[in-house]
């Protein structure tokens, strides 16, 4: 799987402020031959966001200085709906209501921060398939 395979349509976007977290995600993921474009913030991953209409995924994490994952999820939830790019919420606060807030916004997949890098990618895979819009996958 990577950027020539037909089924990936670009890059995986991720939006954490947290430098190891990030650093963990690509390598991880390049390794399974995705191609990552990293934001450290929630204002540089709307910014990505925007600047990258064919992303594959956004995997974004909810507890963030500047915007808040939720917030990026309202600025620019509209047009991740419209090139139906699923969105990964990558955090160590979920609750189960938030879980359902978050999945009523636009999220179509929850993992730990604790969640091994074999769980990470189970989820991708079967994400950056195209999963149908509106059919959120959420591991056991």
């Amino acid at each position: 799987m990577g950027p020539g395979d037909p089924g990936v349509a670009g890059p995986v976007i991720v939006i954490d402020d947290d430098d190891d977290a990030r650093l963990l995600l690509r390598a991880v993921l390049e390794h399974d031959g995705l191609e990552v474009v990293e934001a450290s913030g929630g204002m540089e991953g709307i910014e990505a966001i925007a600047a990258h209409p064919d992303a594959a995924l956004v995997i974004l994490d909810l507890l963030m200085p500047d915007v808040a994952g939720r917030d990026v999820l309202d600025r620019a939830g509209a047009a991740l709906r419209a090139r139906a790019i699923p969105v990964v919420i990558r955090s160590g606060d979920l609750s189960a209501e938030g879980v359902q807030e978050l999945r009523g916004v636009g999220a179509s997949a929850f993992l730990s921060k604790s969640d091994p890098p074999a769980r990470l990618l189970a989820v991708v895979r079967a994400l950056v398939r195209r999963t149908p819009p509106g059919d959120p996958v959420v591991p056991n």
